[in-house]
């Protein structure tokens, strides 16, 4: 990875990374997805992944947050669960294959190098731990925003299951109330009345800031971000930016996201790669 400064953050010269990636590597069978990847990212920047498709930017961000199925996976169910969302459903005919077949056709990656965050070692968390630092201390964004969402439960229970999943003891109405703060600071209007309703009934733009509002509620301390404009019109792209980069000045978190538009990267980035 070639990096290109755009501006220096404040606190570079003095601070550890928050995010630190050495000499990375990413298999998938025999086919190397990533070679010697490495970034830096401090506390409160911006850094933006920047390329064509194919040179495996969405793997890198799914392997910091360790979503990609490892070799030392051993959850079947899990494991196909993924694949979809990983866009690497490489199963043959009319997808009714047995599940030993699909396992064949759909090897695990191999993810070597080191990777740190907030001086753990990503490598060796145990499952509890990862249950600790992601949504708390790590968020992620996808690109298609809509699929953060599970259509057959409304806007509110999404953000009640992501504070319980990490702290049950959170009073319900806690949680009401700081999804109504993050919303009008989303510039939706009417927040009451959208937590009760669907993601099916929101438009795309407005789907991707009931995401951020999501990822926000835990507030983290870095957020990956995989192309979270991508589904968007150029006019709502552009308001998006806006706001997250308002967002981060104002609440500190870090945001390492990928693009293929380079002014977009120029917009908001401290660094680019």
């Amino acid at each position: 990875m070639r990096q290109e400064q755009s501006s220096v953050h404040p606190n570079m010269q003095q601070d550890k990374p928050l995010l630190q990636l050495q000499h990375v590597n990413i298999q998938i069978g025999e086919q190397q997805l990533l070679a010697d990847g490495q970034l830096e990212v401090y506390q409160g920047e911006c850094v933006a992944l920047l390329g064509p498709s194919g040179e495996g930017k969405s793997t890198l961000l799914k392997a910091i947050a360790h979503l990609l199925p490892l070799e030392t996976t051993t959850s079947t169910k899990v494991v196909h669960a993924l694949w979809p969302r990983l866009g690497l459903n490489r199963g043959h005919g009319n997808g009714h294959d047995s599940a030993s077949s699909s396992q064949q056709a759909q090897p695990f990656f191999k993810v070597s190098g080191e990777m740190r965050f907030a001086q753990h070692d990503l490598n060796a968390l145990t499952a509890k731990q990862w249950q600790q630092i992601r949504g708390v201390q790590l968020g992620f964004m996808m690109q298609n925003a809509a699929e953060n969402f599970d259509e057959r439960k409304n806007v509110i229970s999404h953000f009640i299951e992501a504070v319980h999943a990490h702290d049950p003891k959170v009073p319900v109405s806690t949680i009401e109330d700081e999804a109504i703060k993050l919303l009008y600071r989303m510039q939706l209007a009417y927040p009451e009345r959208i937590l009760h309703q669907y993601s099916y009934e929101f438009s795309q733009g407005m789907c991707q800031r009931l995401a951020l509002a999501l990822t926000l509620i835990l507030r983290p301390q870095l957020i990956l971000a995989d192309e979270f404009t991508s589904a968007l019109d150029l006019y709502t792209r552009l308001e998006v930016l806006r706001l997250i980069k308002e967002l981060q000045q104002e609440l500190g978190f870090a945001l390492l996201f990928i693009t293929h538009y380079p002014q977009e990267a120029s917009f908001m980035a401290n660094r680019i790669y």
